[in-house]
């Protein structure tokens, strides 16, 4: 199969997909977010995998008309409305499976995860220039050595959202 072959498509592509993207978090963080958790200009994750995740993180521009959206439309106070949780109370397992379905038809191999957003994000804001310590906050990994741990306080809202504006994915408009 050719790149950009599709192959089937089972359901249209959810806004969690695309804007997985943008969100700099981990699946599960993204699906179990609350529209009380959305800010009109941050995510606020507050329930992550380590102390380091708990953070707040800037909202794209490009996904700004989505995330209002979502918030206005959701029936069970989650943004991601209308996900059931499996037997290990996450909420995550069915955007997964959309997303391997989405990839499949893209003509992306079985390495490529949810996760993969977190490495490409890793990437493009280090090529263009963001600190460290801002992307460490982005993604909600620890900070080392004693400057990071003790003097390194994670940036605010403010700072990230400049730096995560020079994200520029080949995405149709959203909104």
């Amino acid at each position: 199969m050719e790149y950009g072959q599709p192959q089937r498509q089972t359901r249209p592509c959810r806004p969690d997909v695309p804007c997985g993207l943008h969100w700099r978090a981990r699946i599960e963080e993204i699906c179990s977010l609350k529209v009380e958790d959305v800010s009109d200009n941050a995510f606020n994750i507050t329930d992550a995998k380590t102390k380091a995740g708990i953070r707040s993180i800037p909202i794209h521009s490009k996904i700004e008309p989505v995330v209002k959206r979502l918030k206005e439309n959701s029936k069970d106070r989650y943004l991601l409305s209308g996900l059931t949780f499996n037997k290990y109370g996450e909420r995550s397992n069915a955007t997964g499976k959309r997303f391997g379905t989405l990839k499949t038809c893209l003509g992306f191999n079985k390495d490529k995860s949810t996760h993969s957003f977190r490495h490409s994000l890793i990437t493009f804001l280090d090529d263009a220039g963001v600190q460290t310590t801002h992307i460490q906050d982005f993604v909600g990994h620890e900070k080392y050595g004693t400057t990071g741990k003790v003097y390194n306080k994670p940036a605010p809202v403010s700072v990230l959202k400049v730096d995560i504006e020079k994200l520029a994915y080949p995405l149709p408009d959203l909104s």
